[in-house]
């Protein structure tokens, strides 16, 4: 069974014309796709946005169940 489990190996960060087309990048510059398209610009994004948790709140807490009525 754990032979058929295999992870799915692609680029983790595509160029700007692959991300908006919605198509696989190989990230080479310029990359395949770029070049196919005669695209001048292949423009890789320099941060990734990373999802960030805000800062401040206090964890939630479990509440004790109310009695019921």
């Amino acid at each position: 069974m754990a032979d058929n489990l295999r992870k799915r190996k692609r680029a983790a960060i595509s160029c700007i014309l692959c991300r908006k087309r919605k198509i696989r990048c190989n990230r080479e510059t310029p990359c395949s796709n770029c070049v196919r398209s005669k695209n001048a610009a292949c423009v890789y994004e320099a941060d990734v946005p990373t999802r960030v948790t805000p800062t401040g709140t206090a964890p939630l807490q479990p509440r004790p169940a109310e009695p019921p009525v």
